[in-house]
């Protein structure tokens, strides 16, 4: 059943609104609803499905959404595999380069935008699949405009983010780590909706209030898988070394995998996260945007 039904003679009443033509039909409970049953113009779920979850404890449960997080990863595997295959590719291939161009600061760079735009990528394809049939997914060239807009903008977040955390590193460590959790939001917040680097920042911290326990448990194993990730590579490239150079090579190239599909992971946690903290939110004239 499609989740986008149009206005027409023939259109089903609205469930609660039966002088209204449906407009959409629940994502959730399968329901038919009006303009005015709409929790946003973006999302496929009533308003009553959304205060359900809003209230549902369970949601935000650091074990449930762990497990949903792997269920979207599972989901979104083409996706994530294209993602890490062209990371690792283009990471050779600049390497390679290095020798060339005469220095390894242009590959250095370079490499640091094609990460931040794969990102970007992925944490918009995860959110566009959790909002299935709530609109029309954009084309190509949209897609790609859109990403490569938000690449400096994700950049300059996590500058002025590592600022903030440094900042409260330097008066004792904790306050450090608090920063970095209450602000672990923000790339989806650019990736998604496009914000600002202060008002993504924003947006993760006035979202996390009252979860910050919670996300900490969803958090902190998958930065700990990340890191795993990282250590199994360095150890894979120094067996390697001394090698004949396809070995080392290869070796390199499984490295970058396996650290970018550990990135992967975190970052369709971060999403999904943030899509269910922002639906808890109350509806109001300035939500009205959000799924």
């Amino acid at each position: 059943m499609s989740s986008l039904l149009p206005t027409s003679e023939t259109a089903p009443g609205c469930a609660l609104h039966p002088q209204g033509d449906s407009v959409f039909t629940c994502s959730r409970c399968g329901s038919f609803g009006c303009s005015e049953c709409r929790s946003s113009p973006e999302t496929t779920r009533c308003e009553a499905c959304v205060r359900r979850l809003r209230e549902d404890p369970t949601v935000m449960a650091p074990g449930q959404l762990l497990a949903d997080t792997f269920t979207l990863f599972r989901q979104h595997l083409r996706t994530v595999v294209l993602v890490c295959l062209t990371y690792a590719a283009t990471f050779a291939g600049s390497m390679a380069l290095v020798p060339l161009i005469g220095g390894s600061f242009t590959a250095v760079v370079s490499q640091l935008a094609i990460q931040l735009g794969l990102s970007i990528y992925l944490m918009r394809e995860v959110a566009e699949g959790l909002r299935e049939g709530a609109r029309a997914r954009p084309s190509g060239a949209g897609v790609l405009t859109s990403v490569l807009a938000r690449v400096p903008v994700l950049f300059f977040m996590f500058v002025l983010n590592a600022l903030v955390v440094m900042g409260g590193s330097l008066l004792f460590v904790l306050p450090g780590l608090y920063l970095a959790l209450c602000t672990s939001l923000a790339p989806a917040a650019v990736a998604v909706d496009g914000k600002g680097p202060l008002a993504s920042l924003r947006a993760s911290y006035t979202l996390i209030q009252g979860y910050r326990l919670r996300l900490l448990g969803v958090v902190l194993p998958l930065v700990l898988t990340m890191v795993l990730a990282s250590k199994v590579g360095d150890g894979l490239m120094a067996l390697t070394q001394g090698l004949p150079t396809p070995l080392l090579f290869a070796s390199g190239f499984v490295t970058t995998l396996m650290t970018m599909a550990a990135l992967a992971l975190y970052e369709t946690a971060l999403v999904l996260a943030y899509q269910r903290l922002r639906e808890r939110q109350p509806t109001s004239p300035s939500t009205s945007g959000m799924a």
